[in-house]
């Protein structure tokens, strides 16, 4: 296994004992790398006094600046750590192709996200639509946009959104050959720094699972 990543901090123990017991699996040759994810930047700097961490898995996208205002993107940068970013897309919500709550399907866990909620959806939906209206003008699809608008904002972060389709994986491919001018990530920062984004990433139930 080339990496082995936490999915989330056990709170049982502190990071401390965590790293030793996966550098002692790692010396055994069980995998080569250890990641970390949905954790906080003191969870990061204490992990990484401990030993190498080659990466931290959190979600980062248009709709959750969150790593930009509690220091996991700057401890990352401090200490040359990749960010690994899930949901690039917003679980899909970023695509454009989702215009109501309806759109999601009976059993799909998006059904229990805050963000999805109705009420909060069409608030939310305000943002996706300006976004269009900028790829739009340059010939691009919301996916392609937002992909190359993220890995813009450090050259050490890699989004890894996820598709069924084969087209998809092509059309977020595409994204790799996209360029922005600095005017361009400028217009983008500007609206989805004011943007109202309703909601949280997951509900209640899971909050005590975030950033450990």
């Amino acid at each position: 296994m080339d990496l082995f990543e936490l999915a989330r901090v056990d709170k049982r123990r502190t990071i401390e004992d965590t790293m030793k017991t996966l550098m002692k699996l790692q010396c055994e040759g069980h995998f080569t790398d250890i990641g970390l994810s949905e954790c906080s930047a003191e969870t990061i700097r204490r992990a990484a006094a401990v030993g190498p961490v080659a990466a931290v898995e959190v979600e980062y996208s248009p709709l959750a600046l969150d790593i930009e205002h509690n220091d996991v993107l700057k401890a990352c940068k401090e200490l040359g750590i990749p960010i690994v970013a899930y949901s690039p897309l917003g679980s899909g919500f970023l695509t454009g192709t989702l215009r109501n709550p309806e759109d999601i399907p009976e059993g799909d866990i998006r059904k229990m996200f805050d963000r999805f909620q109705p009420g909060n959806f069409e608030k939310n939906l305000v943002l996706v639509d300006k976004l269009q209206e900028i790829a739009r003008s340059k010939g691009l699809t919301n996916t392609q946009l937002c992909l190359a608008w993220e890995m813009d904002q450090w050259e050490h972060i890699y989004p890894i959104p996820g598709s069924t389709r084969v087209e998809g994986v092509k059309e977020a491919v595409a994204a790799l050959k996209v360029q922005l001018s600095p005017e361009d990530i400028k217009q983008i920062r500007d609206l989805v720094s004011n943007a109202d984004v309703v909601g949280g990433r997951y509900n209640d139930r899971a909050k005590h699972t975030l950033f450990g």
